[in-house]
Parts: structure tokens; sequence; C-alpha cells
């Protein structure tokens, strides 16, 4: 995503947190329940970047 892993989550993206986050947010019972219907807006995977754009 353009940003280099930090450590320390004050110091920047910290992809055990943003790990731990992702994995609570899926655990919510608001989340569990319609998950399986849910799609996403911007599969990450399936984006790139061109030059000038």
């Amino acid at each position: 995503m353009g940003h280099e892993p930090a450590e320390d989550p004050k110091m920047g993206i910290s992809a055990v947190e943003l790990t731990a986050t992702v994995l609570r947010t899926l655990a919510l019972p608001d989340v569990v329940t319609p998950r399986p219907r849910l799609a996403p807006e911007l599969p990450l995977f399936g984006s790139q970047t061109h030059e000038g754009g």
C-alpha cells in the first residue's frame, strides 16, 4: 500500500495492529451475521497503480 510497516503504531502503519483490528471487527456480532452476504466495495488485491494518476 505504499508504506513501510512500523513496529510502533505511533510511528506508522503496524501490520500487527491492523491485523488485530480486522480480526476483532470480523468477530463483532453485527458483522458475523451479515458477513456471508457482504461484498467488498473495492478489492485491494485487484487494484493497480498507473503512472501519472
